[in-house]
């Protein structure tokens, strides 16, 4: 196992600069965006793509300091009724799991998507509720018309090109929750999967606060760092209730 930074975090800095902060720090691998939600400071997709010279410069730089890529990240809504929002996630994705191929680069990192609830909405309609029964309709229709069958696809594209997707269960996206990554697991295929995460250093767990301040991070939100404990604190209660 090893100690990786989805590098989002520092998208302010350079990737030399970024590249050498993180090294001094012991981090092993890292996760770039490139595109969607995380942007793509770090790692211009369409610069790269079918660039050979680009892409052995670009790990080269990576490598030399004893840094491995874990995935690429490219999190983003590939399914709502917005076809604009839709096209441009879709693409950035296929792009994404192309560079990833030609990178070496084992794993997609994405979400599933939210659609909206019938052919003409507007907007993404996430029901999580039971009942009324009218909800359960709407979470069917989303699952057999545009879930299932746009991940089909793509998970078929990502396992052709030898990558896994990485999906991030995350509220607002149809696979949000254990249940729902395997209901999606079993339709699609194994190509998809789940993004896992465990900070550990030097035989202890680092928590998030702790990470966090380690690596220097300057939170530019309004949650504060006792809400940020308070949470992981809940998580860990939660967790051990479980086992």
């Amino acid at each position: 196992m090893k100690l990786g930074v989805f590098t989002v975090l520092f998208s302010e800095k350079s990737l030399d600069d970024m590249l050498d902060h993180l090294a001094a720090k012991g981090i092993e691998a890292i996760e770039l965006g490139t595109g969607g939600y995380p942007g793509d400071a770090h790692c211009k997709v369409d610069q790269l793509l079918d660039n050979e010279q680009k892409q052995k410069d670009f790990m080269e730089k990576i490598s030399k300091r004893g840094l491995s890529i874990s995935a690429l990240s490219c999190h983003s809504n590939p399914l709502p009724p917005q076809k604009h929002i839709a096209s441009e996630a879709d693409s950035v994705f296929l792009k994404t799991v192309k560079l990833a191929n030609q990178l070496g680069v084992p794993v997609v990192n994405t979400f599933s998507g939210c659609p909206g609830d019938h052919e003409n909405a507007k907007y993404p309609n996430w029901p999580v509720s039971p009942w009324p029964n009218e909800y359960q309709e709407i979470v069917k229709w989303q699952w057999e018309e545009k879930i299932i069958p746009y991940w089909k696809e793509k998970a078929a594209f990502a396992q052709k090109h030898n990558v896994k997707i990485g999906l991030e269960l995350h509220g607002g996206f149809s696979v949000h929750t254990p249940a729902t990554l395997l209901r999606l697991r079993e339709a699609c295929g194994q190509a998809i999967g789940q993004i896992l995460t465990q900070a550990i250093c030097g035989g202890k767990e680092l928590t998030l606060l702790n990470l966090l301040k380690y690596l220097d991070v300057k939170m530019q939100s309004t949650i504060s760092m006792q809400r940020i404990q308070s949470l992981i604190n809940r998580t860990r209660i939660e967790m051990d209730s479980q086992i």
